[in-house]
């Protein structure tokens, strides 16, 4: 007796892309920030672009402390000495980012970053000049937002995430998946003790919270 094997097919994020899939931007004053600067950075005057959930933090001291916040800016000079004196605020984008990789990390600086690390360029999402007015800086906040609550674009944060972490193939796709399922239904089944998928996913267990942290974008 010959048992029959049904082979599920697995969804992608092109099936969800070329679904009807309609881009959203993200408003301003939805997005929580973090500027860590040891002069401080003024918020009050970054508020007038729609920034309103904006903070400063005068040097860093641990990654829960910006475990709330969308995209943290971090000042290059400054801070994170107790982390690397020649490096500072680099060193710190990298250790929030290991915690954190979902997040947009941006560094800043009024100095020549290159002075730090000729690497500088590699470190997180991005770089801008401290002497950039607030509507610049708001648009490039902008423009990393725009990735970051785009669910096609989160996808290939998660993919890297995984691939960072040599996490098979076979995997991967389960992964997609179950991120593609969990969009088209509006529930997070990351979290859904039921889900025969998470058998599979618990092999991840260094990167599901930024995982669910990203679908926490999409569902409410």
């Amino acid at each position: 007796m010959f048992r029959k094997f049904v082979f599920q097919r697995l969804e992608t994020i092109n099936d969800y892309k070329n679904n009807g899939y309609k881009k959203e931007n993200p408003k301003r004053n939805l997005i929580k920030v973090c500027f860590i600067d040891d002069r401080g950075f003024n918020t009050d005057v970054f508020r007038s672009t729609g920034y309103t959930n904006v903070d400063t933090m005068l040097d860093y001291k641990n990654s829960n402390e910006v475990a709330g916040y969308d995209i943290i800016a971090c000042d290059i000079d400054g801070i994170g000495l107790n982390l690397d004196r020649k490096r500072q605020g680099l060193a710190v984008a990298e250790t929030i980012i290991a915690a954190f990789p979902e997040k947009v990390v941006l560094i800043y600086s009024s100095n020549n970053p290159y002075e730090y690390d000729e690497n500088y360029h590699s470190v997180g999402d991005g770089w801008f000049n401290k002497s950039l007015s607030n509507n610049e800086i708001a648009k490039i906040f902008d423009e990393k937002a725009a990735v970051m609550f785009d669910e096609i674009a989160a996808w290939g944060k998660i993919e890297k995430i995984l691939r960072r972490d040599n996490i098979s193939n076979k995997t991967i796709a389960y992964i997609e998946d179950l991120y593609v399922k969990s969009l088209k239904k509006k529930v997070n089944l990351f979290e859904n003790n039921g889900s025969n998928f998470l058998k599979i996913v618990k092999e991840i267990p260094g990167v599901m919270m930024s995982i669910v942290s990203i679908i926490a974008r999409f569902i409410k």
